[in-house]
């Protein structure tokens, strides 16, 4: 299966699938998700080698093109994207599936493996010819990472590590919130109150409540309702902040956040709708924002793929963060209000 097969299939030009499958924005989105699926679909793959070399040749230059992707993970255990706590595992599906898709091998290294230090961590990227580096998220914010990345090309997933400062994907979390508050409102709820533990909090830069408090500062007084920062289930708080304020429904990170309120000795939705903001699947049982992480991290993908190609490396000057929206699911918390 070569590209101009591919193009006959698809009955599009060599160089429409060509910018389709490098994901080019010039080209609209359903275009390139049909020339991506069926490319997936007939086994198509695009060859590293060339598109690296092809590049090469446009810059005149020359690039190694035998070396994988490395995934850096700091998480508490190896592989904890496999665990049932965690929504990991979209994130790893999305790097996964495009880098395959792009034709690159992921190697995942754990910096949590007995005996590794930063120092051992550069030596074993080193001697492995690395390239090309995704750090894959954090498990707690603000976080910094030892090792030397400068003669890398970087990535993160998230935005929870502050040093170094390189190229980050993440969600746009203001927009999640605005969409999430639009959302209730247009089912009845007249009161939201937002419930966050101190960790979300940190993890999205405090993104969250900003929005969430400018919103407040738009309501009339009557409808305005203080944040509720959690350190660590303490219900007896919450409940007071409940009976204080009086919402009618409960925005919160993730569906783990269902039990909290129920464990408080709140129904849902029977006394509180509740409505999250990171649905970590959408069959999770909650309502609320799909952050679409497989995109996310296939995003990322590509951004690392892209300075490959450009033999770009080492720290950026300018930082850049590219934000995805989410999008809204209905669940079984979040019914209509009934009007009374």
């Amino acid at each position: 299966m070569n590209i101009r097969i591919l193009a006959q299939d698809l009955k599009l030009s060599k160089s429409t699938v060509s910018l389709a499958l490098r994901n080019d924005p010039r080209l609209p989105e359903h275009t390139r998700d049909r020339v991506r699926k069926r490319a997936a679909r007939l086994g198509y793959r695009t060859d590293p080698t060339i598109a690296k070399v092809m590049g090469a040749i446009a810059r005149k230059n020359s690039v190694d093109v035998t070396t994988p992707i490395v995934l850096l993970s700091d998480w508490p255990t190896p592989h904890h994207w496999k665990s049932t706590r965690d929504s990991l595992d979209r994130f790893y599906r999305g790097v996964i599936a495009r880098s395959k898709e792009l034709g690159y091998r992921v190697e995942e290294l754990w910096m949590r493996e007995p005996g590794l230090t930063p120092k051992r961590i550069e030596q074993i990227l080193a001697a492995r010819g690395t390239q090309g580096v995704i750090v894959f998220s954090y498990p707690s914010a603000p976080a910094s990472l030892e090792v030397d990345l400068t003669p890398f090309a970087s990535v993160v997933i998230g935005r929870a590590l502050v040093r170094p400062r390189i190229l980050a994907v993440d969600q746009d979390h203001h927009q999640g919130m605005f969409e999430c508050l639009d959302q209730v409102a247009s089912r009845g709820y007249r009161r939201p109150g937002l419930l966050l533990s101190i960790d979300a909090h940190e993890r999205t830069l405090h993104c969250w409540a900003a929005a969430y408090l400018f919103a407040m500062s738009q309501s009339p007084i009557r409808r305005k309702i203080p944040l509720f920062l959690d350190a660590g289930r303490d219900f007896k708080r919450f409940r007071k902040w409940v009976k204080a304020y009086d919402p009618d429904v409960i925005i919160t990170q993730d569906s783990s956040m269902l039990s909290y309120v129920t464990d408080a000795g709140f129904r849902v939705p029977d006394d509180l709708g509740l409505a999250v903001l990171f649905q970590g699947k959408p069959t999770d049982g909650t309502a609320g924002i799909d952050t679409r992480d497989e995109a996310q991290s296939a995003r990322a993908v590509e951004c690392l793929v892209e300075q490959l190609r450009k033999d770009i490396r080492g720290l950026p000057k300018f930082p850049e963060t590219v934000l995805f929206d989410g999008i809204w699911r209905d669940g079984p918390t979040l019914p209509p209000k009934r009007m009374t």
